[in-house]
């Protein structure tokens, strides 16, 4: 059986058709982006600004696919990657030297290489004169007069290059022999998408932007971004102080473009099927001795999950660090062991946003009430649907037990016997608010869940203190297997 996976890779993009995967229905940014830009003359730097988690690295690694497939020259440089480099520009040439060796003649690649060496080797030599104090060129250029004057041979020289390195770029793009069906432009731009340039070093960052404006203000080139700009601010402001992010930002970027927010509940099912949760779940359940827990388990922690996330406006960060949890339930309890779908919805949800009082739960240290008010907000109370009645007994029925030993093992027994009796709980600590002037019709439903849930579930395991316990050590990190027949 294969197992979930604790960290997932992004999948091979499908050359043909890269938007096949496209949970997050990205493509529609992508094509928003292109009929904008293709229509852009002059040199463009552009902006994609989106949050971790919004989906900008999965748009643009297809986005430049889908260019290509559409006839534009595209080039995708991860610049987090190469950030051990002292200055990006080494980078930025050898993205550019591969991509025109694939799509270019070998005759134009050779008269672009002797504009490009020239400036990489001077950056090479820079990079040896900080590192070591000796000036490389001294080996073999013993005879230059003086170091002023090598200084300003070799900003001449430098500026001699840059204009040949334009000047052959911009034949690149003027003379593109590739131009899309039904198109009269014959100047289609190169795309050129710097991505994850907020998780790189702050220098690099910077020296990165700093090469853009100086070296590659091409017409018919455009940079595209990819960025948190809000990380980014950061890693300037770690360089340059407490400066005004935006107005520096400026000097380099033309157009900003925002992600916009993906749905949670698309991005969980997203991320639910690349962990490979739901395989996994399908596969545990058409092995022999199968029951209805294992059909049912993942769908009960879905729903519940959703709920929470819903209900607590989990980031999209929260969600995939949720994930990741039960991944570690599943992958420590052997199939058919019972891994408590709604129970550790519930302590995922305590373990990421209210870490006391998840440890104050499971050491006895905090009333049940205390966390089912916590689980269910305020806002929230009165709605009569399965989830607002099933999780609140899930709890309370962890906290209680057949033997009562405790006061408020007791205080629960009691609780719900004063809901059986008279349709509504006592007002005790115990009571969370939940409970409160509600329906018969959720009384009823209330008692029963947790009746079920104490007795156990399919005469199997029971929601109770010990598998409380049990669940916690599998988030806690703890192999810890529970067999339920």
């Amino acid at each position: 059986m294969n197992h979930p996976q604790i960290k997932y890779n992004d999948p091979e993009i499908d050359l043909q058709n890269p938007w096949i995967d496209d949970g997050l229905n990205r493509q529609e940014a992508a094509n928003f982006l292109t009929n904008l830009l293709s229509k852009q003359e002059g040199s463009l730097t552009v902006c994609v600004n989106g949050a971790w988690g919004s989906g900008k690295t999965f748009m643009l690694r297809r986005w430049r696919q889908d260019l290509e497939n559409q006839g534009f020259n595209a080039i995708y440089f991860n610049a987090w990657e190469d950030d051990f480099l002292d200055d990006p520009l080494i980078a930025i040439i050898g993205q550019l030297q591969q991509s025109l060796t694939k799509n270019q003649t070998n005759g134009f690649c050779q008269k672009l290489k002797k504009s490009i060496l020239p400036i990489a080797m001077d950056v090479i030599t820079s990079v040896a004169r900080n590192r070591t104090g000796v000036d490389v060129k001294n080996i073999t250029e013993k005879n230059w007069k003086s170091t002023s004057e090598r200084a300003l041979a070799n900003y001449a020289k430098l500026i001699e290059l840059r204009e040949n390195l334009k000047k052959h770029l911009k034949e690149l793009v003027d003379d593109n022999p590739v131009v899309p069906e039904n198109s009269s432009d014959n100047h289609l731009p190169l795309f050129f998408i710097i991505d994850e340039l907020d998780r790189c070093r702050p220098s690099f960052a910077i020296e990165v932007l700093e090469r853009i404006k100086h070296l590659f203000q091409i017409p018919h080139i455009i940079f595209v971004l990819g960025i948190d700009r809000k990380q980014l601010g950061k890693s300037i402001q770690a360089v340059y102080g407490n400066i005004d992010v935006d107005n520096y930002l400026h000097r380099f970027i033309d157009l900003d473009f925002c992600m916009s927010q993906c749905n949670s509940e698309a991005f969980f099912n997203v991320l639910w099927k690349r962990y490979g949760i739901a395989d996994y779940l399908r596969e545990k359940a058409q092995q022999g001795n199968s029951n209805n827990l294992d059909i049912n388990e993942g769908e009960t922690f879905h729903q519940i999950c959703q709920n929470l996330f819903l209900w607590h406006h989990f980031s999209l960060r929260e969600i995939e660090q949720a994930l990741k949890m039960y991944v570690l339930v599943l992958t420590t309890t052997e199939p058919h062991y019972f891994s408590w779908p709604l129970l550790a919805p519930v302590l995922i949800f305590l373990k990421i946003r209210n870490a006391e009082l998840y440890e104050n739960y499971l050491t006895n240290a905090c009333t049940v009430a205390d966390v089912v008010n916590a689980v269910i907000p305020q806002s929230q109370i009165g709605d009569d649907d399965w989830a607002y009645r099933i999780i609140p007994a899930a709890i309370y029925a962890s906290r209680s037990s057949s033997h009562p030993q405790t006061e408020e093992e007791y205080a629960i027994n009691s609780l719900i016997q004063d809901i059986k009796e008279q349709q509504k709980p006592s007002d005790s600590k115990y009571c969370a608010r939940c409970l409160k002037n509600q329906s018969q019709k959720y009384y009823t439903d209330f008692v029963e869940s947790f009746s079920q849930l104490q007795c156990g579930i399919f005469n199997q395991e029971s929601y109770d203190p010990a598998s409380l316990e049990r669940l916690s050590r599998k988030i806690d990190l703890l192999m810890v297997k529970v067999r339920i027949f």
